[in-house]
Formats: structure tokens, C-alpha cells, sequence
């Protein structure tokens, strides 16, 4: 039986993947990295799935000669939900794994969630193993600096507050936003804090802001 690291070859990541350069301010990048993060638990995916077919857009718009390449953990929700949007832009896939894969899997609710990642591995170009941390929680605080230090812009799809817990959306994009690095939020609610029931924001759910453009 195959195992999940058979899918692709695993890159252990040690110090940073790529040495970037402001993209924003060059026509000579061929490629366009962009990090994802967001909450697991999600309402209203059509609007969602609308906000990321408008980011499309207007990159293809701002950027006509570069491709994309998006790094993602593949968590459930807005991971998968921005992957499936962006591969059929014809973007690369390049995962990133906080856990080590078959650990990482574990922490999908159900089986339909734990296939539907291993599909999502199939389709990347890259997967790439992060150094082992003391704890979970640690694990995914190294994952959030990962994306911030390795992308040229990262897109959040996120309710605007602090994170629920180490290493969340909110504390990735209030970072990024100290560190200005260009990035494109999709509002969205969370889920209520201790249960995995998703919230709308109503009207503004799926609005996009573009940031350090």
C-alpha cells in the first residue's frame, strides 16, 4: 500500500527555500509565489470561491507574464478552498507540511478530509517537510514565519481578529503586515471559538483587500 510520502519526494526544509526580492517592483520575475492562509472552518464557500476567482483576475490583470506558484499546507477549508481555485488558473502547487505527512494527516476530522489532502498532494509539483518542532503548536508558528520569509505575497482569508490559537491566520497576517509584505485579504468569519461551527460576516463576508500594494 502506498504511503503518504511516497506521493511525492519530501524537501526537508532547512533555511529558507527561496531568496526573494520585491516582485511589486520588477517586470523581470517569472514567477509569482503566493502563500495561503485561513481559517478550517468556513460559511458561505460560493462567496469565497467568487473572492478568489476575482483575485485571479486581477492578478492575471496586474501581472500578465509571470506564473504563480501558491505554498500551502493543505489544511481543511480555506487552503484546499484557494488551491482548488488557483490550480485551475493553471497555477503550481508547492505544499508545505508542518508535521511530518503521515502525523499531518491525523489532524483531518474524517476519512473524506484525509483523501482529499492525499489527492492534493498528487497534484503538487513540490511537497516540503518543515524542521520538527517542540510541539504543535510551535509547529505551526514555524510554518506562519515559512510562508512570510518564502513568498511575495500572502493571501489570507480571514475575520480580521487575533488568532484562536498559536500560529494562526491572524497572527501570519498581522506579521506580514508589520513586515509590509504584500497582501490580499479575503474577509471571512471563523469559526466560534472551542466548537468547529463556522460564522458568516454577513455582507462584508468574501470583500477583498488588497494591502502593501
Amino acid at each position: 500500500m502506498e504511503t503518504i510520502t511516497e506521493l511525492r519526494p519530501v524537501v526537508f526544509a532547512g533555511l529558507p527555500l527561496f531568496n526573494m526580492m520585491p516582485i511589486l517592483q520588477t517586470n523581470t520575475r517569472k514567477i509569482l509565489r503566493i502563500g495561503i492562509s485561513g481559517h478550517r472552518f468556513l460559511s458561505d464557500p460560493e462567496r469565497l470561491t467568487a473572492a478568489l476567482e476575482n483575485v485571479c483576475q486581477t492578478l492575471h490583470f496586474r501581472f500578465p507574464q509571470i506564473g504563480w506558484q501558491i505554498c500551502s499546507p493543505l489544511a481543511e477549508g480555506a487552503d484546499r478552498l484557494a488551491a482548488s481555485v488557483f490550480l485551475k488558473h493553471q497555477s503550481d502547487l508547492i505544499a508545505i507540511l508542518p508535521l511530518p505527512p503521515e502525523e499531518y494527516l491525523l489532524s483531518f476530522s474524517t476519512a473524506d478530509s484525509r483523501e482529499e489532502f492525499t489527492q492534493y498532494l498528487y497534484k503538487a509539483q513540490e511537497v516540503i517537510q518543515l524542521p520538527a518542532q517542540p510541539d504543535v503548536d510551535q509547529a505551526y508558528a514555524a510554518l506562519g514565519l515559512f510562508l512570510l520569509e518564502n513568498c511575495d505575497i500572502l493571501l489570507v482569508i480571514w475575520d480580521g481578529s487575533a488568532s484562536q490559537g498559536k500560529g494562526g491566520t491572524g497572527e501570519i497576517a498581522l506579521e506580514a503586515r508589520r513586515r509590509k509584505i504584500p497582501m490580499i485579504w479575503i474577509h471571512a468569519g471563523n469559526r466560534i471559538s472551542g466548537t468547529q461551527t463556522a460564522t458568516s460576516l454577513g455582507d462584508e463576508q468574501g470583500r477583498v483587500d488588497y494591502e502593501n500594494f
